[in-house]
């Protein structure tokens, strides 16, 4: 899309078009939208009970996506982790298809499987890539877990 200046919308309009405001998975998992699309420079372990997944991507849109849970202030049986732990993936996975599916206009996209990439006390944002986050709220058996992702991406040269 361009602008009557003739300037084209920059990725982070086209990006925080694309975020969902909700998402209901199966009338049984939701997804609400906690904070805007922010662009950001240093990505910050929350809590000690921080989990992340990445999601690779190609094509138009380079880079990846960083999907953190926070379990604090949870007491998690470890089935009760391994089961909401299947839910987030599932979660992010649906998510981010949504949201690369709405940039097909300007942008196609594809994604990996996501990858564990567990407990992360500090992650380096990379120069070469533009930096996002934004939040949500994941809610599954009447209770709400802090969700973030945190894209870094770069249009293909």
């Amino acid at each position: 899309m361009i602008l009557e200046t003739g300037k084209p919308l920059s990725l982070d309009f086209y990006l925080r078009k694309a975020l969902p405001e909700e998402l209901n998975i199966f009338n049984h998992i939701y997804l609400v939208s906690d904070t805007p699309l922010l662009k950001s420079n240093k990505i910050v372990e929350k809590t000690k009970y921080e989990n992340a997944i990445k999601f690779i991507l190609q094509g138009d849109l380079q880079g990846h996506c960083l999907c953190f849970i926070d379990t604090y202030e949870h007491k998690l049986e470890s089935t009760q982790l391994n089961e909401l732990q299947s839910v987030f993936k599932e979660s992010a996975n649906i998510l981010l298809g949504n949201t690369l599916s709405a940039l097909e206009k300007n942008y196609l996209v594809s994604i990996s499987h996501p990858m564990e990439q567990g407990r992360l006390s500090s992650y380096k944002i990379e120069d070469s890539f533009d930096s996002y986050s934004t939040s949500y709220k994941l809610i599954y058996n009447l209770k709400e877990y802090y969700v973030r992702l945190v894209f870094q991406i770069r249009e293909k040269r």
